[in-house]
């Protein structure tokens, strides 16, 4: 990974949830519905992301449009819960 020298608190892409015309936000409800372990995995991808950007696959794909997904991987911490 690269890290890049910045001051604390300063992102360099700011991750915003998809929004629904209704106000509903989709996805930040799915995550509020994983268990601690699955939610941290992604929060943490979402933090390498905001502040190491730019970043590419297997954590950022383009979906094209200047938008990109976060690509987690939970197989990991659901193995660990079986």
């Amino acid at each position: 990974m690269i890290r890049y020298s910045m001051g604390p608190g300063l992102k360099r892409l700011p991750a915003r949830f998809y929004r629904l015309d209704s106000r509903r936000e989709p996805v930040r409800e799915w995550l509020k519905k994983l268990v601690p372990e699955d939610r941290k995995i992604v929060g943490e991808d979402i933090k390498d992301v905001e502040f190491a950007w730019p970043i590419g696959m297997p954590l950022v794909r383009a979906l094209g449009d200047g938008l990109w997904e976060v690509r987690s991987n939970l197989t990991l911490a659901a193995r660990s819960r079986v």
